[in-house]
């Protein structure tokens, strides 16, 4: 996803001249094709984050058009009061990328891991929350992001997603994706758990439980419509690299209480109340979780059992 943004920062940097980039001391080997196109309107803040939000404030409020990008934890818990104050609330169209979603950097333990910070920004006034899935969703996301005249939070993966998705599907801010439909229920993703929704889909078809898929780049605005038209179905299941608190799992439940009609059974699937206490790999730390596909799908054939 990094070669998405910086693919597009390179691109729009052409167009635009107001563009500037800023970045927490972070991405070496990411930022230097932007820094050395161009040395002026790149500034390596230094690990000193709040005072990095200040800076893209002042620039912004110039008539700048400002992307910022650091590890998670940093950018979205070292500095919340200053997104907080400084662009939420004058509402300054600033757009800032966090990479190291949910366990992306999960070898360096509890601290760098990202399992918050959707509930953090989607309860910030003006903010608007995006979780693509893969380049693809990044790259067409990030095309749209220049019409959005609010603060953006982008949480982007470390890793590279290893599943892609048809060409033709093309990705739309605040849309929710669907790639195929299902007879007993749909399963949604957010962010860049899409390759263990496919599996997950892929496993229970093999014994006969069809689950739609689909996948929602946009957490905030969520899709209201597309949850309208699935109210009435079997099963609905989302799935996501976050805490189950303030995540988007909740943020579907409550859109789906305030209907008249709901699917007959729903259940997110997300980290637990509790901060991993070992370190490992993603797919390690995933599976501890019991947000690994097989878990997931023992989990699901268990409820369909009890139905």
């Amino acid at each position: 996803m990094r070669k998405a943004l910086i693919d597009f920062l390179m691109e729009e940097a052409e167009r635009d001249p107001s563009l500037y980039f800023i970045a927490g001391d972070v991405g070496y080997s990411f930022v230097e094709p932007f820094k050395e196109k161009y040395p002026d309107r790149f500034m390596n803040a230094g690990i000193a984050e709040q005072n990095m939000i200040g800076v893209a404030a002042g620039l912004a409020m110039t008539g700048k058009n400002v992307y910022v990008y650091s590890i998670i934890p940093f950018l979205v818990m070292r500095a919340f009061e200053q997104i907080r104050v400084d662009l939420c609330y004058q509402n300054l169209p600033v757009k800032l990328f966090g990479v190291g979603a949910g366990y992306g950097y999960g070898e360096m333990g509890s601290t760098h891991h990202a399992i918050e910070d959707i509930a953090i920004m989607q309860s910030l006034p003006e903010m608007k929350v995006l979780a693509p899935a893969n380049r693809k969703e990044a790259y067409e996301l990030f095309c749209e992001m220049s019409t959005i005249k609010s603060p953006v939070y982008c949480r982007l993966a470390k890793n590279d997603e290893s599943v892609m998705y048809p060409a033709h599907l093309i990705t739309h801010f605040g849309l929710i994706n669907e790639l195929t439909y299902g007879k007993d229920g749909v399963v949604i993703t957010t962010g860049q758990v899409f390759d263990i929704g496919v599996e997950v889909c892929e496993k229970l078809k093999s014994v006969g439980i069809v689950l739609g898929l689909a996948t929602s780049p946009t957490i905030k605005p969520l899709d209201i419509e597309f949850l309208k038209r699935n109210q009435k179905a079997k099963m609905l299941f989302t799935i996501e690299e976050h805490s189950y608190y303030g995540g988007f799992g909740m943020a579907v439940a409550t859109a789906l209480l305030e209907m008249q009609e709901r699917p007959s059974y729903f259940k997110a699937f997300a980290i637990q109340d509790i901060y991993a206490q070992v370190v490992g790999s993603t797919k390690y730390l995933r599976k501890q979780a019991a947000l690994d596909a097989d878990s997931i799908v023992t989990n699901i054939k268990h409820i369909m059992e009890q139905k």
